[in-house]
């Protein structure tokens, strides 16, 4: 019986506020970009990012470089929503993305190239997958 007061107190203080149901992050969730290549992230059942990968394209005056992009760690979730770095000698990127649904998760990458191929040096654009 307290469970269903505390409930009600609570829908009571904030009308007009939809309460959903926590969102489970752990599996695989796959998408693909703007660009239409893959873009993949495995979360752990301790609700982790341990890997997130992007496939890209830099655009350039008469250039095209292609790029992938993949994170691995143990990186929290927290309030639906990451943010992770990568550094190589190759270039850099990040990643970062919002779970919207139980089975939606959507956000943004960028990176950057360092090469010297005369090519443009960065691109970013948008993802989006589902488990």
């Amino acid at each position: 019986m307290f469970a269903l007061v505390a409930a009600t107190n609570v829908a009571a203080a904030h009308p007009g506020v939809a309460f959903r149901d926590p969102i489970v992050y752990a599996g695989l969730w796959q998408g693909d970009t703007n660009q239409g290549y893959p873009y993949t992230m495995r979360v752990s059942s301790g609700g982790k990012l341990t890997k997130a990968r992007v496939k890209y394209e830099i655009r350039g005056s008469g250039c095209i470089l292609r790029s992938t992009a993949t994170w691995t760690g143990a990186k929290l979730i927290k309030d639906d929503h990451f943010r992770v770095h990568i550094d190589d000698v190759g270039g850099s990127a990040t990643i970062e993305g919002d779970f919207v649904h139980k089975s939606v998760a959507k956000g943004t990458y960028s990176g950057t190239s360092n090469t010297t191929s005369g090519c443009a040096d960065h691109a970013e654009g948008t993802w989006r997958a589902t488990k």
